[in-house]
This record gives C-alpha cells, structure tokens and sequence, in this order.
C-alpha cells in the first residue's frame, strides 16, 4: 500500500507542481510498521485465552515504538520527516516542523526529532490498530 500511494503521490506533485519532495515514506516503512502491529497482536494474544485490553495497547505501543525507531534510524521516514521534506521542498510553504527540533536542542528537524517523532508516530499507530482489533474481537465474541 505504501509503494502504491508514494507512487501516486510522487506523480501527483511532478504533474501538479512540476516537481516531487522525494524520498517520503513508502513500502518498507509500512512493512516494518505493519510487522510491528501484527508482532504487538501476536505478544498480546499468546498466554492467557482472552485479551486484556492494557496489555494488549502496552505490547503493541512498545513494538511500534521500536519499529518507529528503526526505521528512523535506517534513513527512512514516517509522516513527520515526509512533512518535513515536503514543506522543505517548497520553500513558499509555512509549514516547519523546527520548533519540534527546538524541543531537543536541535536547530531545526533534525535526527533526534526524527526518531521521537518516528517513535511516537509507531506508539500511536499500533496502539490505535490493536486496541481496535481487541475491542472489534470483543465484540464478535472472541471469534474473529
């Protein structure tokens, strides 16, 4: 899915603005996050029968976490570093995420805002995607 709406995306900007930002997030950034997902499921459904609904946003809060900064660490972006690539690209855009940066004594977006972001970005992301697959669960009956 990612490689298909960076695709498009890139597209979309070169037809439109008659340039693209870049690099932005793409596939692999989703594989890694959707392996996290699915490893923070995975660790929360093993053991006891039934999903503890805290456990089960903890585990994958903290393998998202991971992912987050992995794929920050690799050179790759999730959506704050694409933001950031993008408002970069068109220097007309006021949109500048360097206030974040300011948060952890970088002069603009740089690495360390970066990977907190990414972090962030993955704690949310898989928290949000497994907490809702427990309570759809539930809500089947524990049969989904």
């Amino acid at each position: 899915m990612g490689a298909v709406v960076k695709l498009l995306g890139l597209d979309a900007f070169n037809l439109l603005f008659g340039r693209s930002p870049g690099n932005i997030t793409g596939a692999a950034e989703g594989l890694v996050l959707g392996g996290a997902v699915g490893l923070g499921f995975w660790l929360a459904n093993r053991g006891a029968g039934t999903l503890s609904l805290r456990s089960g946003i903890a585990m994958a809060a903290l393998s998202g976490a991971a992912a987050g900064i992995l794929i920050t660490l690799l050179g790759g972006r999730l959506m704050g570093g694409s933001l950031d690539l993008l408002a970069r690209s068109f220097p007309e855009s006021r949109l500048r995420l360097d206030h974040i940066g300011g948060l952890f004594g970088e002069s603009g977006f740089g690495p360390i805002s970066q990977v907190a972001t990414g972090a962030l970005e993955g704690v949310l992301f898989g928290a949000c995607i497994v907490g809702a697959m427990i309570v759809a669960r539930r809500g089947l009956g524990g049969n989904g």
